[in-house]
């Protein structure tokens, strides 16, 4: 069955937003991606815009605050800043089938394309064998000169070839998808651990601090900081199951990717 999308809009009027930058956060590896940006989607109140259901996601549904059930869903907020105009992509999952995941990118850059994207970024981790003490974050994409001038001042690792492997899924699609428009496109990749009921937290507060700095964000590391210290306190043991976040940066992560 091929993939189908049924997107939703959010707003009644088409947001002006001057070539913002589309950076994608949804559940991978450590959930890395999904932390940094569902913190950053609070912190800085973006409104949402759109979202995405179809049948390429898993044959599931999740329980929510309320104790009721809700498909899966991915969805697009926007935020207008004085620097640059925003677009942020986060969900529950990621696409399962490799059809699925292509025709979610390309309608992803269809979207992008509507709005005058200027770049495209995506999240996503490194895994590791053990838990990183200081999270590096390296950086890779389809436009060496967009890649130096972005990464200029962040302390990024901007040589990963031979460390880092294939970037599967979304966060890799859309950057290879993007080269065949013409649309500069990296991704961020921060160290994290590997195993399956990890949450990367250092790995998120690598990335938050560095957006925060590139898109002059001021975002609020000591509610992020909060936001841990209680999920630390409330679930057992020191790698809490992925399953249920509480506080602001999610109630459902369960795609490892």
């Amino acid at each position: 069955m091929s993939a189908t999308w049924k997107i939703t809009q959010h707003t009644k009027r088409k947001p002006k937003l001057e070539q913002p930058v589309l950076i994608e956060g949804l559940p991978g590896i450590g959930s890395v991606a999904k932390i940094a940006l569902d913190f950053m989607i609070e912190d800085t109140k973006a409104k949402p815009l759109l979202s995405f259901s179809s049948n390429a996601f898993p044959p599931s549904v999740f329980v929510n605050d309320k104790n009721l059930v809700e498909l899966p869903s991915i969805t697009l907020y926007y935020k207008k800043t004085a620097h640059q105009d925003l677009l942020f992509l986060s969900g529950d999952l990621q696409p399962v089938s490799e059809e699925g995941c292509y025709s979610f990118a390309e309608e992803v850059l269809n979207i992008a394309g509507d709005y005058s994207a200027q770049h495209i970024i995506t999240l996503g981790g490194v895994a590791l064998s053990a838990v990183p003490k200081q999270p590096q974050v390296y950086c890779t994409g389809n436009n060496s000169r967009f890649i130096q001038q972005f990464s200029k001042g962040l302390g990024i690792n901007s040589q990963p070839y031979g460390i880092i492997g294939p970037i599967v899924g979304v966060s890799g699609l859309l950057l290879g998808l993007a080269t065949q428009r013409d649309l500069p496109a990296l991704t961020l990749l921060v160290e994290t651990y590997a195993h399956p009921m990890y949450l990367g937290i250092d790995g998120s507060r690598a990335l938050l601090a560095l957006l925060s700095k590139k898109f002059k964000l001021n975002i609020n590391m000591e509610s992020f900081e909060h936001e841990v210290q209680a999920l630390q306190q409330t679930e057992p043991g020191k790698t809490p199951t992925p399953t249920k976040l509480r506080g602001s940066f999610a109630t459902k992560i369960n795609y490892i990717g």
